[in-house]
């Protein structure tokens, strides 16, 4: 049976024990995007993992644009995020982090290419800062291929907006590159892709896989592995881990 989705696009933020960044989220969503979700053309979805701080009051204050909350312990911020896909009720989802906002003036290009029901990623640059809040430069978008994803992040997370479909889901198995491992998933099954020139959000790099780069390292060869085992490349960059282990 098909299950008939209300919306053309599902906004999804995880939270635990970050109020000031939920304030300033939900705070955003409020003063730019309330027509669209008034419109019905978009909703929210918050996944908070039974916060201890005053997340509550603040998701009270802001609950006339939340469409659904769920508030229950989590095994963390991918099992947060596939709790965050099978709540949700729209047929394209974006996920955006507590703290974070994004260029709202691009939303009503998005839900006019949701409408089209022709794409299965959205793709957008992001403004990309240091742990200095100093701009770096806007990463340029390319088509993706597989083999991309070998020993990087070709494209941001923040700046995908996911179809949904059977490919939709976290990796829990992974802790840091579960959303590297979602975006490589599409591209690998031919998955059409629109590719945008303005970026959609600005994004900070120091988020927890910056600051646990051997454990991105880490996992990133369990991705390799289990994706590219016939690749020189990978050879050279599991060459390239054990020295910067071991030296």
């Amino acid at each position: 049976m098909t299950i008939e989705l209300k919306y053309k696009m599902s906004i999804v933020i995880v939270n635990y024990n970050n109020n000031t960044g939920l304030k300033k989220t939900l705070r955003f969503l409020n003063e730019n995007i309330r027509e669209f979700i008034e419109n019905s053309d978009i909703e929210i979805v918050i996944i908070d993992g039974l916060s201890l701080d005053n997340s509550i009051n603040t998701l009270k204050e802001y609950s006339n644009i939340i469409n659904t909350l769920v508030i229950e312990k989590d095994q963390g911020i991918y099992d947060a995020m596939n709790k965050g896909i099978h709540y949700s009720n729209g047929r394209y989802c974006y996920f955006l982090n507590t703290n974070d906002t994004f260029n709202s003036e691009l939303l009503s290009e998005i839900i006019h290419v949701i409408s089209l029901d022709i794409y299965d990623l959205l793709v957008f640059p992001v403004n990309r800062y240091n742990e200095n809040n100093q701009h770096i430069g806007m990463k340029p978008l390319n088509i993706m291929k597989p083999d991309d994803f070998i020993n990087d992040m070709p494209v941001c997370h923040q700046g995908t907006v996911f179809k949904r479909k059977h490919l939709l889901y976290y990796d829990t198995s992974y802790k840091i590159i579960a959303d590297k491992d979602l975006i490589y998933r599409y591209v690998k099954n031919g998955s059409k892709i629109k590719y945008f020139n303005s970026p959609l959000m600005d994004y900070y790099e120091n988020g927890y896989s910056i600051n646990n780069i051997s454990q991105w390292k880490f996992e990133n060869i369990i991705f390799c592995l289990k994706n590219f085992k016939n690749k020189k490349r990978l050879f050279y960059y599991i060459i390239s881990f054990l020295k910067s282990k071991l030296f």
